[in-house]
């Protein structure tokens, strides 16, 4: 009886330990993704920014499509919150020029997207730095309502968040399941060992029967 009730207990907390662990690691990769996306650096159309690479590495440009510029240095003269509600991706030219001053070459990228509750971008160009320090991004567009934001993809990481959240929470689930089935089997196993005492069938017992804590009837001598 004793270890049928710590199967059930612990089959429950295997289950409340999944979908806890599940979830927290779910939220988890949400966060990352929305701290990653408030990291990006951000240009507005119509103005050259300064953007300081710290390191050298691969870096995307994306067109973001919704969100507010924490602030706007220089002179630019442009609105803070910004949205963009076709559907096709503004047309937008973008240089971007080194420490040394010569053009850096940007690539075509544009198989990278993020959307978070503040924000939404699609990648549109990559860039390789390979000399660190100030560039200066030229975002060129007749269109409006929308910034270019610079950075690492913010989806690193994630997935395999997402995926662990997954498999924790299955993985819990599942051992809590089977502790609580090889629970209730030993119950079933424990009661079916019980077995009944019955008269045999068609015989006479060899000695009165009376109900239990009654004496036995005392011999007949007959009439």
């Amino acid at each position: 009886m004793q270890r049928r009730t710590s199967l059930r207990v612990l089959g429950v907390l295997a289950i409340v330990v999944a979908v806890l662990g599940g979830v927290g690691l779910w939220l988890a990769a949400d966060q990352r993704l929305d701290d990653a996306v408030a990291g990006l650096a951000r240009a507005p159309v119509g103005c050259d920014t300064v953007l300081d690479f710290d390191t050298a590495d691969t870096y995307l440009l994306f067109v973001e499509t919704e969100g507010e510029l924490a602030a706007v240095p220089g002179d630019c003269d442009v609105d803070r919150q910004f949205e963009w509600d076709e559907a096709e991706l503004p047309s937008v030219t973008l240089t971007l020029v080194g420490p040394d001053g010569a053009e850096v070459d940007l690539e075509t990228e544009d198989g990278v997207t993020y959307d978070t509750d503040a924000s939404a971008g699609t990648s549109v160009e990559s860039v390789e730095i390979g000399r660190p320090g100030d560039h200066v991004l030229r975002v060129e567009s007749d269109d409006t309502g929308f910034v270019v934001s610079v950075g690492r993809d913010p989806n690193d990481g994630v997935m395999a968040l997402r995926a662990l959240a997954v498999v924790v929470g299955l993985a819990g689930m599942a051992i809590g399941l089977g502790l609580l089935v090889r629970a209730n089997r030993r119950s079933e196993a424990a009661s079916s060992d019980v077995d009944r005492w019955v008269p045999p069938s068609g015989a006479e017992p060899p000695w009165p029967i009376s109900p239990p804590g009654f004496p036995v009837p005392p011999p007949t001598t007959g009439t």
